[in-house]
């Protein structure tokens, strides 16, 4: 999980999804953060290897750890597999509409999303996660263009999200991966998402980049990529949960 276990005596290996505690203060409560990073100090000092999930988070891992980058392995993570679940409408969503998902705290940056949507013209976004922030940003932004809360939605409504939007947006500040990247990719949808590192080595060049900080930036790639033709679900079929595994079982072994 988040927080590795860790013993003097035993041959651990520390998983860490991210770093964001410490490269975004305010995404987690004082006490989770202090406990994550008294938790990474331990595992850096008797974790027999570290792991992460991208390229970006080992660097961030190492400068922060003062470690080599060699002792942390990358195993990447692939997408959700939402092809097992049956599409499962989900009402209210009009015929075109944007998506965003997994909206749970302010690094998702959906407050400066609003204020880009507001420059698109009235097509509908979608937004998935938690409804009681999603409902306060709305009120915050006082935006009167269609916004649909959808709240937290099943795998197979999520599914049919990612195959009948119009462009999927990623506007977070800072993640580990972005798995949701992949989860658009494979449903053929177009991706428009924030200019940050680990984003572009997910990516490449299959998606348009945005300031995240800028609802300018932020809208004019949102039209790119609404202009965009779907697409062929390459950038997804890079990643397998089977390569995933392959990493870690060859350090145990």
């Amino acid at each position: 999980g988040r927080v590795p276990v860790v013993h003097p005596r035993l041959r651990t290996h520390a998983f860490f999804y991210d770093i964001t505690h410490r490269l975004f203060p305010g995404s987690h409560s004082s006490g989770f953060a202090a406990l994550l990073s008294a938790h990474m100090k331990l595992a850096h000092g008797f974790g027999a290897r570290l792991y992460t999930i991208s390229e970006t988070v080992r660097q961030q891992l190492a400068e922060t750890l003062n470690a080599e980058a060699g002792r942390i392995r990358v195993a990447t993570p692939a997408d959700s597999r939402l092809e097992q679940h049956a599409p499962v409408p989900v009402a209210g969503a009009g015929d075109r509409f944007i998506l965003t998902v997994g909206i749970t705290n302010a690094r998702k940056n959906l407050a400066t999303l609003l204020k880009a949507h507001a420059r698109l013209g009235g097509m509908q976004l979608v937004a998935t996660g938690s409804a009681e922030r999603i409902e306060a940003l709305l009120q915050a932004s006082g935006t009167s263009a269609p916004v649909l809360n959808a709240g937290f939605v099943s795998p197979g409504q999520l599914r049919w999200l990612y195959r009948h939007a119009s462009a999927f947006v990623f506007p977070s500040l800072g993640e580990g991966f972005g798995i949701p990247l992949l989860d658009a990719d494979a449903a053929g949808c177009p991706v428009a998402c924030s200019e940050i590192p680990v984003f572009r080595e997910v990516m490449g060049d299959a998606a348009r980049y945005f300031d995240p900080h800028s609802p300018e930036s932020m809208a004019d790639a949102i039209r790119e990529a609404l202009a965009s033709p779907r697409t062929d679900g390459s950038i997804a079929r890079r990643f397998t949960w089977e390569t995933s595994a392959r990493v870690l079982l060859d350090a145990l072994g």
